[in-house]
């Protein structure tokens, strides 16, 4: 296995945490004053009058019900505030929606059991993943609904955390030419720990061989999203070994869906090698 940098960025952050104004998920940030959740990946200023969010603590009570793997119950509550005409302008709430449907959609998906009578397909399966489609189509409505508000925002004049929301929302859709197009617009802006994130996030999910620098660099910064990010790469120069030792060390530190899944995804193709 290659010789992998020190994860000193996930014990360096004791004391230094935050609810996200985006989904109501805890995260650990990079210094006093920015950081990225893990949840949603949304960025986070401290020192902000507002949330970006109004309805942030009625998300704070759905992450609860995620956790206890309660999709109906989520799902319902989700529903009932974004079919709120008033909800349907705030580009950070449909975000935060978009990402909760999301995550359903994968516990929906994976939540597969082909082992209890043997290795045929489940009844139940099929139930589950049909589920999983409708969560999906959901979750896509939401990136699109909140792209289509930023833009619009975004065209009296350049805002840097509305071009963050757009670029990780195409992401998330992945649709990685249309994120490239949202990091563009900030070509000629200051450098910023938000811009840095996107041009790594751009670099890994383009297969380029800087992207793991970049990675290690944001690390370094207190960003321990940034160890998923080396993790991708890996996992894109079929280095399952390296991913999987990197994600297991972030999943025993934060809540982050994207890295439960990549692990999941990686277990299940080296259990199938080895049969």
């Amino acid at each position: 296995m290659e010789r992998l940098p020190n994860l000193d960025v996930l014990d360096n952050q004791k004391g230094m945490t935050a609810a996200c104004d985006c989904c109501g998920s805890f995260l650990m940030l990079c210094n006093q004053d920015e950081g990225f959740c893990h949840f949603c990946e949304s960025y986070l200023l401290m020192g902000e009058d507002e949330p970006n969010n109004p309805e942030v603590d009625k998300f704070a009570a759905i992450q609860l019900l995620i956790d206890q793997r309660d999709v109906e119950g989520a799902e319902k509550r989700l529903d009932k505030i974004t079919s709120g005409m008033e909800n349907q302008s705030n580009p950070y709430l449909l975000f935060g929606a978009a990402n909760m449907y999301r995550a359903l959609a994968d516990i929906k998906y994976f939540d597969l059991d082909y082992h209890t009578a043997g290795r045929g397909f489940m009844e139940g399966n099929s139930s589950n993943i049909y589920h999983s489609l409708d969560l999906t189509t959901k979750y896509k409505e939401m990136f699109y609904k909140a792209i289509k508000l930023a833009e619009n925002q975004t065209k009296t004049g350049m805002d840097e955390g509305l071009l963050y929301l757009i670029f990780i929302s195409y992401m998330k859709l992945k649709r990685p030419l249309d994120a490239a197009k949202a990091l563009t617009s900030l070509k000629h802006a200051r450098r910023s720990l938000a811009k840095e994130y996107m041009e790594l996030i751009n670099a890994v999910e383009s297969g380029r061989e800087e992207g793991k620098q970049d990675a290690i660099n944001m690390m370094s910064k207190g960003n321990p999203n940034a160890v998923y990010y080396l993790a991708r790469h890996y996992v894109k120069q079929k280095k399952l070994a390296e991913a999987k030792y990197l994600l297991e060390k972030l999943n025993s530190k934060v809540r982050m869906p994207d890295s439960l899944y990549m692990l999941h995804k990686i277990d299940r193709v080296l259990e199938e090698t080895r049969l």
